[in-house]
């Protein structure tokens, strides 16, 4: 009896030390692996902030290759990969965060920014906002989704998503901007002048209040005006570069 338990627990010891052994790293290893996933993260978040998006991608596949299932890593690589205008690699890079379980409102936008550089236009105006964001991120969400709609200049789905988006944000640059640039199209000029005006009154430091308003000295022929509202463009696009920051979730502050 006494040697039956005995064998008994042999077993279970030896069961244990494969498992330990020859079924997995050891437990220190393990967390060694896991620590330096996080340093590779954190590199890439700095790099992505100096705009080494060549950089930042490298040390994501190395956080990823340390822990393949670091979630975060795989939504900022979807985020650097929509920084650097590489669109179907974003859109790869997120689908396999959303497969591993990755929050919708941490992937939404992205996707949509991905979706767009690609000219997928009508795919992303098929997708349902989701029900789970938050209201910013939703006015965000259907901005990106108006610029869908009015690249393809789908006039019936563009009237309902900006409203929908005013009445989340009644002072949204995206939405103003877009009204303006229909309204020129449309040849209602006094229309777009007096939409100019709100957007230069919302925030007259924007670059996409500028560029609108650049957009309509031209359609004018003011040649001079349009060249000044240009450089205004430049100025704070380029400002507005240079202020962009990224926290450790993996969410952007735009612009």
């Amino acid at each position: 009896m006494h040697r039956a338990a005995a064998t008994s627990r042999s077993i279970v010891m030896f069961r244990s030390l494969s498992m330990g052994v020859l079924g997995g790293l050891p437990a220190a290893q393990a967390a060694d692996l896991h620590g330096r996933a996080g340093e590779y993260y954190e590199n890439a978040i700095k790099r992505y902030n100096a705009q080494d998006y060549d950089g930042a991608i490298i040390q994501l596949k190395n956080a990823l290759q340390q822990d393949s299932k670091r979630i975060a890593a795989m939504i900022l690589m979807g985020e650097v990969y929509v920084a650097a205008g590489h669109g179907a690699a974003a859109e790869t890079a997120l689908r396999e965060a959303q497969a591993a379980g990755a929050d919708v409102t941490l992937t939404a936008i992205p996707m949509a920014k991905a979706l767009l550089l690609q000219f997928k236009g009508h795919q992303l105006l098929a997708q349902p906002v989701p029900a789970e964001l938050p209201m910013l991120k939703r006015a965000a969400l259907l901005e990106l989704t108006a610029g869908a709609a009015m690249g393809i200049y789908d006039r019936s789905e563009l009237g309902s998503i900006l409203d929908d988006v005013e009445r989340i944000d009644p002072n949204s640059i995206t939405a103003l901007s877009i009204r303006a640039t229909l309204a020129m199209r449309e040849g209602t000029l006094d229309e777009a002048a007096q939409r100019v005006e709100q957007l230069a009154h919302i925030d007259n430091n924007n670059p996409t209040a500028w560029l609108t308003r650049a957009s309509l000295s031209h359609v004018r022929d003011e040649s001079e005006q349009a060249l000044s509202a240009g450089s205004c463009v430049y100025r704070r696009g380029q400002r507005s570069a240079r202020d962009r920051r990224i926290t450790t979730c993996g969410t952007t502050a735009t612009c």
